[in-house]
Parts: C-alpha cells; sequence; structure tokens
C-alpha cells in the first residue's frame, strides 16, 4: 500500500519538521470540540494533540524507520518491521495502523500516561476529551466534549481503513495541500 502512495501522488514531501501543523484537510486554524489538530512532535511519528491542553499521541516502531510522506493529513512511513500510516478520518478523528512491533499511547503533555481500560485510553478535562482506541494494529484517536462522545468516535474509527482513507485524503486534498 505504502508504495501504491507513493506512486499515485508523487508530489510528496517526506521530511519530519518539528511543530509543523497536521490537521483535517490541513486547516491547522479549528480547534474546538469538534475537531482535532495536531503538530508534528520532536519524536518521529509523535503528535502533540493541539486541544484546550495538549496532549501526546506516541507512536513506537522499532528499528529504523523513514517517513515517506507526510501531507497537511497524511503521514506513511517505511519501518523495518512493515509500514505505518495514520491520516484523518474527520475533522475529529485520526486513524493509523502500525507496523509489527509498533505501539500508540496517549499521554498529558508532560508525559503522564492517560488512564487506560482495556482497548481504551481516555484523558479528560472538562469538556475536552481524547479518547485512544486499539484493536490488533489499527488505532484510532477522536476527540469530543464529552467521554461517551469521543469513545463512540474512538470505536468507530477502528472499522475505518487507514490506507484507504490515506489515499481518499490524499485524493481529494490533492498536491497543494502536501507539506
Amino acid at each position: 500500500m505504502l508504495a501504491h502512495l507513493l506512486n499515485a501522488h508523487p508530489a510528496r514531501h517526506d521530511r519530519w519538521i518539528e511543530g509543523l501543523p497536521f490537521a483535517w484537510e490541513g486547516r491547522d486554524e479549528l480547534d474546538d470540540a469538534e475537531h482535532l489538530v495536531a503538530a508534528l512532535g520532536t519524536r518521529r511519528f509523535d503528535l502533540v494533540l493541539g486541544t484546550q491542553r495538549q496532549r501526546r499521541l506516541e507512536v513506537r516502531a522499532g528499528g529504523i524507520s523513514v517517513a515517506r510522506l507526510v501531507a497537511a493529513d497524511v503521514i506513511a512511513a517505511e519501518t523495518h518491521d512493515g509500514n505505518l500510516v495514520v491520516a484523518f478520518a474527520d475533522s475529529h478523528t485520526l486513524i493509523g495502523e502500525l507496523p509489527e512491533d509498533a505501539s500508540a499511547s496517549l499521554s498529558e503533555d508532560d508525559g503522564t500516561p492517560s488512564v487506560r481500560r482495556g482497548n481504551l485510553s481516555l484523558s479528560v478535562h472538562g469538556d475536552d476529551v481524547i479518547a485512544l482506541a486499539s484493536c490488533g494494529r489499527t488505532f484510532s484517536v477522536a476527540r469530543g466534549a464529552s467521554i461517551d462522545q469521543a469513545r463512540a468516535r474512538a470505536l468507530a474509527g477502528l472499522v475505518r481503513l487507514p490506507w484507504f482513507e490515506a489515499e481518499e485524503r490524499l485524493a481529494r486534498v490533492g498536491t497543494t495541500a502536501l507539506r
């Protein structure tokens, strides 16, 4: 799937630049309970979730990893153990597929892990809620105004197909939003 994305969208950027916005259709000005906005983090494949209170989505892939496509709302990478993709499925939901032996976790900006219950992690600050759901190698991160809303959005994201969504995002946005 990575080779297909790279061939289908050759006008791409592959550099990981800390602080670069990562948002639905590249629109980083959206920051309310209906939208999830992020920025590329210090460590490769980490995203700083820019909500009322910042959180981090930490993606850990073993071995050597190389960002192959970094767009406004799609990230694709090649690792020793397989490929990684992260894409927006909706303005409030990120979905992704991890390579073998990789993990995704949610933490507060200070590094404190979020509350984990089974395959769901929650970070709650009043009406600013972020949920991370995972199932096998697939994960979904969603923002909502309540625990129920964020959880429902994250769980709904698990049934989406990350590589398909990445292709759809790139086709819809085109090369103008590529960083």
